[in-house]
């Protein structure tokens, strides 16, 4: 849909009852997309308009939005009740990687030019859901960014367990149909956690890691490592290239970085 006709989308809700109000939403990497925020409730859908081809496509998508609006708001209640009590909200934190943080959040490095960007993680039989922290929710609860981070990062532990998983076992869940294959000739390994959203951040805390490695991050839900023969495997370029060349197979907003990066004994450099 053209940027001039999403006027028009808002105006045919509206003749059918649905308040609307056109918003620029930040995503992650700054990526900005254009939407219709939804109704008067606490919970507020957005609709983004990038992804509607006509405004009764429109009209159709915004009244599931918004039944879905209330069961969200239904099934979040006591969340939303106690949103502003940190000791309530502590049991729902979680630690996602982006290397573009938005100014608004709450960031800071976790290594090279990746940060560390705390969030609420929510559950449901809806699925799940999630709120990015920024710098104006910590004054509300009156906690500094140390605290935040500790309690985030060992939370995350509890909720999201890493998980760790050769790359040909993740071909294999996706097709079993995929024959015998030689087990050292894809010598690659998944990092992520168990509901794989958000989880290239497991790479901070997943145990039985190798002491070195060189880390390609795949995407803001799972990283990927090989620690075998590196010297001999692959150089600076091909490394780069290589997560480039994955980064255009995936939407802009679950880009982690363009660059691969080497660990050893603790310490994250630039490959």
């Amino acid at each position: 849909m053209k940027r001039e006709e999403y006027g028009d989308v808002c105006a045919y809700l509206n003749e059918r009852g649905i308040k609307t109000e056109l918003v620029e939403v930040s995503k992650n990497n700054k990526v900005k997309l254009h939407g219709i925020r939804l109704g008067d409730e606490v919970y507020q859908p957005v609709v983004y308009l990038e992804h509607i081809n006509s405004k009764e496509e429109g009209y159709e998508i915004a009244k599931n939005a918004l039944k879905e609006g209330e069961e969200y708001t239904e099934q979040y209640e006591d969340f939303i009740r106690h949103v502003s009590d940190y000791s309530y909200v502590k049991s729902h934190l979680a630690i996602k990687l982006t290397s573009d943080p938005l100014d608004e959040w709450v960031s800071e490095v976790a290594f090279c030019d990746i940060f560390k960007v705390p969030y609420i993680a929510l559950s449901s039989e809806l699925g799940q859901a999630s709120v990015t922290i920024t710098k104006s929710m910590l004054d509300i609860w009156d906690v500094d960014s140390n605290t935040l981070f500790t309690d985030a990062l060992e939370n995350t532990k509890k909720i999201f367990p890493a998980k760790i998983m050769s790359l040909l076992d993740v071909m294999r869940e996706i097709d079993p149909e995929i024959g015998i294959v030689q087990e050292d000739s894809i010598p690659l390994m998944v990092v992520t956690n168990e509901t794989k959203l958000q989880g290239a951040s497991a790479i901070l805390y997943a145990d039985n890691l190798p002491g070195e490695f060189i880390m390609f991050p795949s995407s803001v839900h799972e990283v990927l490592y090989i620690s075998e023969g590196i010297e001999e495997i692959i150089n600076a370029e091909r490394a780069n290239n290589l997560v480039k060349e994955v980064n255009t197979t995936i939407p802009p907003t679950d880009i982690l970085s363009n660059r691969a990066y080497y660990y050893k004994k603790g310490e994250w450099n630039y490959i």
